[in-house]
């Protein structure tokens, strides 16, 4: 299991990926789930199959919102 962050799509075809690490990497835009949207955390399985990972997007979104309600108050 290899938990990234879909960053961005380039060119329409090309997706970048985010390690946790902070490094980059692309990928053909195919490979991944069509209901994939920049933002969402993925897991790259052994097999090399690309899923989404609903739940660890949840956790990423909640955590960036509690900074930024801390950052407001």
């Amino acid at each position: 299991m290899m938990l990234v962050v879909f960053e961005r799509e380039e060119d329409n075809h090309r997706a970048v990926l985010e390690r946790s690490d902070g490094t980059t990497f692309d990928v053909d835009r195919a490979q991944l789930p069509k209901a994939a949207r920049p933002g969402d955390s993925l897991d790259i399985q052994g097999d090399g199959k690309i899923v989404l990972v609903p739940e660890e997007t949840q956790k990423r979104k909640d955590r960036v919102q509690k900074l930024m309600n801390e950052l407001w108050e």
